[in-house]
Order: C-alpha cells, then sequence, then structure tokens
C-alpha cells in the first residue's frame, strides 16, 4: 500500500514538472508573438518616421532658408505643421547671433521649417505680425502664432545665450520636439 501511495506521489512530482515545463515552452510561444508584435510595431513606427522625414525634407524642413516673397512666406507657413520665422535685418549685428543658432537647430529638427524674413524686403509680412524689434523670432504651430520672442529677453537677455537656451524655449513653446 506505501508502494502506491508513493508511486502516486512521484507521479504527481512528474506531472507538476510537466506542466510546469509546458508553462515555460507556452510562456516562450506567447513571449515569441509578443516579440513579433513589438518587432512589427517598432518596424511600422520606423517607416512612418522615415515618410515623415522624407515629406520634411520635400517641404523644406532641415535647412534655414530665407523667403523672398509674401506667396512663398504663405507658401511655408501652410506646408508645415510647426515653423520658425526669424525676422531679420542685415545690418543688425543681433540678428546674426540668432541666425548661428537657428541653422544648427534647422538641421537637427526637422519636424521645424527654419524661414527667415528681411524686414526691409517684406515690410507688409513684418507689419501684419507687428514686428517692431529686431531680432524677433515667431514660433507657429498649425497655422496659429504659439509665440513671439522679441530680442533676447527670453534668453536671460543677453546675446552670448547657448543653442541649449533658444532650442529650451523652443521645446516650452512647442514648435520643436524634445530629444
Amino acid at each position: 500500500m506505501a508502494s502506491e501511495q508513493q508511486v502516486k506521489q512521484i507521479a504527481e512530482f512528474v506531472e507538476a514538472q510537466v506542466d510546469e515545463r509546458i508553462q515555460e515552452l507556452d510562456a516562450a510561444m506567447n513571449d515569441e508573438d509578443e516579440l513579433a508584435k513589438l518587432r512589427q510595431k517598432r518596424l511600422k513606427q520606423l517607416k512612418a518616421q522615415q515618410a515623415n522625414k522624407e515629406t520634411w525634407l520635400a517641404a523644406g524642413h532641415g535647412t534655414y532658408s530665407e523667403v523672398y516673397s509674401e506667396v512663398e512666406f504663405n507658401a511655408a507657413v501652410l506646408k508645415s505643421k510647426r515653423v520658425v520665422v526669424h525676422f531679420h535685418r542685415g545690418t543688425t549685428k543681433y540678428c546674426d547671433v540668432v541666425h548661428r543658432h537657428l541653422t544648427d537647430l534647422a538641421a537637427k529638427h526637422l519636424e521645424t521649417r527654419f524661414i527667415k524674413v528681411d524686414v526691409e524686403r517684406l515690410e507688409q509680412i513684418a507689419s501684419m505680425y507687428s514686428i517692431t524689434v529686431l531680432p524677433s523670432v515667431m514660433f507657429i504651430v498649425d497655422n496659429h502664432t504659439e509665440y513671439t520672442m522679441m530680442g533676447f529677453n527670453d534668453l536671460g537677455g543677453r546675446d552670448d545665450f547657448s543653442t541649449a537656451q533658444l532650442e529650451a524655449l523652443m521645446v516650452r513653446k512647442k514648435v520643436i520636439h524634445p530629444e
């Protein structure tokens, strides 16, 4: 009788081990399914990012370029979800400071279009946006002006601010994505 009970206990022990191994294999199979799903999801994200990048580059993103007409300005703003517009004048030395920073940021943040407008050439655009201080940098999101930085007050009131400071302001105003 003791031997039947021992056999029963051994059988239950072996059965428990087999059940545990089956659960491990099921989990592994499920993990593989989950991994495959994650791979597919990530691949889809990467393809979407690449498509966005191609669309942005085709719309002039990745560079900091000058617009020379009101038509060109409107086209740039309407084609892009996010636009940074630097209102400048060639004889204003502080505009050169902004040029250097925006050139770097344009190459880094493809999700945003960076343009510059010469206020002497396109006075009507500067007037339409009430630009009275140079340099002024306007942040446009979804065709709406979210914010206009006039001068350097937002950056400590000095012209020796870092690109990172300007970038942080743009992230706060949601005109560029944080990295």
